[in-house]
């Protein structure tokens, strides 16, 4: 145990040097006394030169402080002060056996979890520490970091959910990573997981890396699903590591853990972590760190099988698919890094120099049929069907029992020690098993009439049916005219629920009752790089817009959005980033008005430029202020902020959905369709088909008579008819 004495010679350490607030022990040991001071995580590293599997037996041989062979398990959670007064310091309580397993309290540190920690150091190429669980990991990573967004995609859900708890304290935003060029800044977070759950399939870790360096970002990577020997995130540009522990780490399904691994440029990191930790009080308990280093002894020859294994089943499964094989016949799609064009030997790419151990031991499997897909755990004998992976016994899951957000066919495969044959074979007659065969109906032969009675009641039995299936057709056509109906209210809405709306919320504009043939358009999602041709469409055909601005995609269009000022249409406001409005707090949405405000006013400034009277700046007056809400969504709450800063809502009242239709003549028939005098009609800037659209809609509405303008124009233009 801790304070029992070793044999060896681990009590030769001289004094521990002190720092402030519990530092790692800071000591020199006898055999390296000419070499300085060493801390703890130089320790663990020393051994990195050695294999894969020496490192996780022996880079914890510094901690051991007895002579058995195997570590032994501490359960106590607190540890006895020095007797000598003047030897107090806090936070430092020095073991004399060996100064490096130094313990105060195990909400800091404890044995079983500081050797756990050093192998794991070792192994993955930077100070680590251990959590009660991944969860528990990723909050504290987030927590640590406090970024104002976050891009994720995908992945384990469990990764949202802590986002969004902590959205709740911080206002912390979450944004797709294809989004991050344009959304995110200098100290926000680009979350990679790789492989991905709960498909196994690969990203490529040294293209981030690249975007996160030019941004200024911090890279996060959850490489739960490829653990050591599989993937080396630190050699591809990654910042914090995170692990489930819970997984290949503890790979026996009896432990919880989270681990986050700081990149060595990064150390520092690792203090402030373990400060927090203190606090948040996610700690390892010592009966999981005990579990957690006996498990990784034997890291290395279980990943390799179980990686190995697994690319033999995903080989022989996709090879199935399409053929006449029970397999075939169910399996429409398989999924795994090693099915990625990336994985080809021949291509030589990315994810060949990424994991060159190979691809993970988690595959997907997408059936036919979701029923299909509900069924088949059962029908196995070998795959035991329950959730999370990295065991030595294989599991299959029907994914959405625990994930509501994955295709209801989608089963989810972790793949044990079992062995290739065994595993293939289960399979096989699993695939063979769905679906059950009906059994047979017994006919026993009989005179005609005594079968009469039956082939009467059999007739009679077939006339109900027919009955119940025209019953049901006439049931489904009712309802699907029931949810017909709302979409086409949505897609064309009569004239008489607009009024209603401008009735209801007067605040908001709709549309300008009138009688003069005048309408105005609106452009949403501005500046892009299609708006210079949606100008030239416009002074094409003497026409002008009120354009709505995003901030986030002004950088780099400012003099775009000042060429559509000097052409006489106007600029509004819509927010920051292309996300609902109305979910955003007051506070957020208010800052990101005034954003777009600020660039607003500096296109009217920039415009304003060359229009000289006299030898003199001129300037462009700005209109009123529109604001459109992001999805087209508001609330009272909003309405009052908006009302507050300021600004008038701005909704439409012809709206032909081209965002999500991409025909340009079915767009412009839409809006043809639905155009009457006053209307305000609702476009979006940064679809290739818009300018298409808006030629065929200005050609016809100036051969019918109207006047196509800005929202100030048309406003203008009907005050006296109103």
């Amino acid at each position: 145990m801790a304070g029992e004495q070793s044999d060896g010679g681990d009590g030769g350490a001289v004094p521990v040097q002190q720092e402030p607030a519990h530092p790692k022990p800071i000591v020199a040991v006898a055999e390296d006394a000419g070499a300085g001071p060493s801390d703890s995580t130089t320790q663990a590293s020393k051994l990195r030169h050695l294999s894969l599997s020496a490192q996780t037996i022996h880079a914890d041989d510094f901690l051991n402080s007895h002579q058995s062979v195997a570590p032994p398990m501490h359960v106590s959670t607190t540890f006895r002060y020095n007797r000598d007064p003047d030897q107090l310091r806090p936070w430092t309580n020095i073991n004399p056996n060996n100064s490096y397993d130094s313990h105060v309290y195990s909400r800091d540190t404890a044995p079983n979890t500081t050797r756990l920690e050093a192998v794991l150091t070792s192994i993955l190429g930077g100070p680590c520490l251990t959590y009660s669980s991944g969860l528990a990991a990723f909050h504290a990573l987030v927590v640590f970091l406090n970024p104002k967004r976050i891009a994720i995609r995908g992945g384990y859900h469990g990764c949202h959910g802590v986002i969004a708890l902590v959205a709740k304290l911080t206002g912390l935003e979450a944004v797709d990573l294809d989004a991050a060029e344009t959304a995110l800044g200098a100290g926000d977070v680009i979350h990679v997981e790789t492989p991905v759950n709960p498909t196994g399939e690969a990203r490529d870790l040294a293209a981030y890396a690249a975007t996160a360096r030019r941004l200024g970002c911090v890279l996060t990577v959850d490489a739960t699903f490829a653990p050591p020997p599989l993937l080396e995130p630190f050699r591809w540009g990654a910042d914090v590591v995170m692990h489930s522990g819970t997984k290949y780490f503890g790979g026996h399904s009896d432990l919880l853990c989270g681990v986050l691994a700081v990149a060595p440029q990064r150390a520092g990191w690792a203090r402030g972590l373990r400060d927090e930790r203190l606090v948040l009080g996610s700690v390892m308990g010592s009966f999981e760190g005990w579990l957690g280093l006996r498990s990784l002894r034997t890291l290395e020859l279980r990943v390799r099988k179980q990686s190995a294994d697994a690319e033999r089943l995903v080989g022989w499964l996709a090879a199935q698919v399409g053929t006449g094989s029970a397999a075939g016949r169910v399996v429409a799609r398989v999924r795994h890094a090693s099915l990625q064009a990336a994985a080809d030997p021949a291509a030589a790419g990315w994810l060949r120099e990424q994991m060159p151990a190979g691809f993970g031991p988690v595959f997907a499997v997408q059936l036919q049929d979701a029923d299909e897909a509900r069924r088949l755990p059962s029908r196995l004998e070998l795959f035991q069907h329950a959730t999370s992976l990295g065991g030595v016994e294989s599991l299959v899951e029907w994914r959405a029992m625990t994930d509501r957000t994955v295709d209801r066919r989608l089963l989810r495969f972790s793949i044990g020690l079992e062995g290739f044959d065994d595993l293939r074979d289960d399979l096989a007659r699993g695939f063979e098993r769905l679906p059950p065969n009906p059994p047979a109906l017994c006919r026993a032969s009989a005179p005609d009439s005594a079968l009469r009675p039956l082939k009467l009641a059999a007739w009679e039995l077939r006339r109900r049916a027919r009955r119940r299936r025209m019953a049901t057709l006439l049931t489904v056509l009712l309802l699907l005219a029931a949810v017909a109906l709302p979409f086409y209210v949505v897609y064309k809405p009569p004239a008489a629920l607009i009024a209603y709306f401008a009735r209801r919320w007067p605040d908001v504009l709709w549309e300008v009752r009138t009688d003069q043939k005048i309408v105005a358009l609106t452009i949403d999602d501005a500046p892009s790089e299609r708006t210079q041709e949606i100008l030239g469409v416009l002074n094409g055909h003497e026409a002008t817009a009120t354009f709505f601005v995003i901030g986030g995609q002004v950088p780099g269009r400012e003099e775009t959005l000042a060429d559509v000022v000097r052409s006489g249409s106007e600029l509004g406001n819509h927010a920051m980033h292309d996300e609902p409005s109305r979910a955003l707090p007051d506070a957020e949405l208010a800052a990101q008005i005034d954003a777009v405000r600020r660039h607003i006013r500096q296109a009217y400034l920039t415009a304003a430029a060359p229009a000289r009277t006299g030898g003199e700046e001129e300037p462009i007056a700005m209109p009123p202020q529109y604001f459109r809400p992001g999805s087209g969504f508001f609330s009272d709450r909003m309405r009052r902020l908006v009302d507050r800063l300021g600004y008038r809502l701005v909704l439409g009242s012809v709206y032909p959905h081209d965002p999500q239709i991409g025909w340009a003549w079915l767009n412009a028939r839409h809006i043809l369709s639905m155009v009457r005098p006053g209307a305000i009609i609702v476009c979006h800037d940064r679809r290739p088909w818009t300018a298409p659209m808006l030629r065929r809609v200005l050609r016809q509405l100036k051969k019918d008579g109207y006047r196509v303008v800005s929202l100030t124009e048309l406003i203008e233009a009907t005050q006296q008819d109103r």
